[in-house]
């Protein structure tokens, strides 16, 4: 009987297992090369930095989710006294952050605090 139950336990485990392979493509994640520009290229075809690959601001902080990123944005314009009605950024997965302000694309944020100028199209 207890043969039946470790059993039963394998192959629950088993697929499990299977079912968190097939709902995570696992074969799709990028490992990251450190340098921002690279990195958003590769997670994202079809956008990169604008020219000269221009760095808005290094903020050396960790950015863990949109409303920190939103806030970190809000207090960087108002401390350059550029006005900044309704900032916002958007969480695009892979450790990146579109942000927006007055409703137009300022850049994207990395989770590291790196803030560039991006854009993207066809």
């Amino acid at each position: 009987m207890e043969q039946n139950y470790f059993l039963i336990s394998v192959v629950l485990l088993v697929l499990i297992i299977a079912s968190f392979i097939n709902h995570y493509d696992l074969s799709s994640i990028i490992a990251p090369s450190g340098e921002f520009c690279n990195d958003f290229s590769a997670a994202f075809p079809g956008c990169w930095c604008k020219a000269g690959n221009s760095i808005i601001h290094d903020f050396n902080t960790y950015v863990s989710n949109k409303s920190i990123a939103t806030n970190i944005i809000d207090t960087y314009y108002k401390s350059i006294s550029q006005a900044c009605t309704n900032p916002e950024c958007f969480d695009l997965g892979n450790g990146f952050y579109n942000c927006f302000c007055n409703n137009e694309h300022l850049g994207t944020l990395r989770i590291n605090g790196e803030f560039y100028e991006t854009e993207c199209g066809v």
